[in-house]
């Protein structure tokens, strides 16, 4: 969230400003779990808390597709490199 805030801090709302207001308050404690949460609930309003619905996913699945997207991200730059030497080497 904060990373996203960052990136694109753009008007009228200025994220950070927002983010950053919530945190210097203190709202809800001194502690760095009750800081982040007066900041998140700076951005995001105090709703409910969610949490996440457990996974019956096996850690083999979910490292497979982070496997997948490292060896396609090799092989996709070692395919631009060779098509630069090439291009090198004919012109």
């Amino acid at each position: 969230m904060y990373a996203s805030a960052a990136q694109y801090n753009h008007p009228p709302r200025y994220p950070v400003t927002v983010i950053c207001g919530g945190i210097d308050k203190g709202s809800f404690g001194n502690d760095i779990l009750s800081k982040i949460y007066a900041g998140v609930v700076a951005l995001r309003g105090n709703t409910t808390c969610k949490v996440n619905a457990p996974s019956n996913e096996s850690e083999t699945a979910l490292g497979w597709r982070w496997q997948v997207k490292i060896i396609a991200f090799f092989f996709l730059n070692n395919i631009d490199y060779k098509c630069q030497v090439l291009q090198r080497e004919f012109h």
